[in-house]
């Protein structure tokens, strides 16, 4: 089949290019390997907000009764945030497709690898352009840490498919991502345990924000331990993270471990 324009990648910087090509008359073809909406949408941004405001909700009942409304015991049920979680998500994701059905935006499902500078393939299927748009995202990064394809050891990815609450957590990276999971465990009570290898988390983020939102996690029980770096992990039934800190080396367990240092482009195999 033969395009105008062929854009490899359904996320945000995709689906987006995909409805303004087909605006401006273009015939358009948008080929996507999982689902529509990428990271942001199925395992970042939309996600996580969604666990994050049941948590709050969850904070806000046990505090009900400092303003005169009786609750009783207040407790929660993860499986039901992580499908109300889910159910969000389809939702939006199917706002994503009819958008592009009512633009004319052909939708490919299949991992797409460019054959050549007008061909993209898409398992047995040829997708020709005259045009290519690459917005393929990224993936979670792995650095080259000792142990890190262990049980129980996750990137942002899996943690977004829990269906149970872990007991506890130990988050290697002290970033935004690592920072929004602390918080959210932390708030359902779980104990949760942050190295970052800076001397301070959120490298980057106004030195203001970063105070105010270290104190919030202390206020959660939240253990960051900067300057740390990992040696090495060792899976299991629970997760043990050998780190070295001012030349000591020391360990902490958890009941899994998150490997949150960032995200890489979506490059391979393509």
């Amino acid at each position: 089949m033969k395009y105008d324009v062929a854009i490899l990648g359904g996320g945000p910087g995709g689906y987006e290019s995909a409805i303004r090509c087909a605006q401006l008359g273009l015939k358009t073809a948008l080929i996507e390997a999982r689902d529509l909406g990428g990271t942001c949408l199925n395992r970042g941004c939309i996600p996580t907000k969604a666990l994050l405001h049941s948590a709050e909700i969850y904070e806000n009942a046990k505090e009900a009764e400092n303003f005169g409304v009786s609750t009783g015991t207040v407790t929660y049920d993860y499986g039901v945030m992580a499908a109300r979680k889910d159910t969000i998500v389809t939702s939006i994701r199917k706002s994503i497709g009819i958008m592009q059905k009512k633009h004319g935006v052909e939708v490919i499902n299949g991992f797409g690898r460019l054959k050549d500078s007008q061909t993209i393939e898409v398992g047995e299927q040829l997708v020709k352009a005259d045009k290519i748009i690459l917005a393929m995202g990224s993936v979670p990064s792995r650095p080259p840490i000792p142990g890190l394809d262990g049980e129980n050891i996750l990137t942002s990815d899996e943690v977004l498919a829990l269906k149970d609450c872990p007991e506890s957590m130990i988050i290697i990276g002290g970033g935004v991502i690592g920072i929004e999971f602390a918080t959210l465990y932390a708030t359902l009570g779980k104990k949760v345990t942050v190295l970052e290898m800076m001397p301070s988390i959120l490298p980057g983020v106004d030195r203001d924000m970063v105070e105010l939102i270290s104190m919030v996690l202390e206020t959660k029980g939240v253990e960051v331990i900067t300057g740390a770096k990992v040696l090495s992990i060792e899976g299991g039934k629970n997760a043990k993270v050998n780190y070295s800190l001012n030349e000591i080396e020391q360990s902490v367990v958890g009941g899994c471990c998150l490997v949150s240092v960032g995200r890489s482009p979506m490059t391979s195999q393509i």
